[in-house]
């Protein structure tokens, strides 16, 4: 019995690693494919906080993911640089509204827009804009 359990722990395991790669080159693929066709910008609209607001939570939602902040001016600047991957990202910032321009970015030599990089740091700026909100 603790046999076969451990074979099913190990399908599973296995089954859960084959997913996870397939999303991570899918949204790779995704992204070189955005970046080939020039569409590099991203946009995150609703977001219901104001420019102050938006700001302070991108700033820490940045920062807490990793990245560093190159310029806190209008565009918001900002970079990281993890296992083969440089991003990059220049966000107008506008009441309820956030887009990035992730021109520059690349996987080695290749050109990429960083879906997943972006998205990651967006669920810290609405986690952070409803503690800044509820102040």
């Amino acid at each position: 019995m603790k046999k076969l359990i451990a074979i099913l722990v190990s399908a599973a395991a296995v089954a859960l690693s084959a997913f996870t790669v397939s999303c991570q080159s899918s949204a790779r693929s995704s992204g070189v494919e955005m970046a080939r066709i020039g569409q590099t910008k991203l946009t995150f609209e609703n977001l219901g906080g104001t420019k102050a607001q938006l700001r302070e939570a991108l700033a820490v939602g940045l920062t807490e993911r990793g990245w560093t902040i190159d310029s806190n001016g209008d565009p918001f600047k900002a970079h990281i640089d993890h296992r083969g991957q440089f991003a990059v990202v220049s966000a107008d910032i506008s009441d309820n509204k956030i887009v990035f321009e992730t021109a520059g970015s690349k996987i080695g030599d290749e050109a990429y827009v960083p879906i997943n990089y972006v998205n990651a740091a967006m669920k810290n700026v609405r986690k952070n804009l409803a503690g800044i909100k509820a102040r």
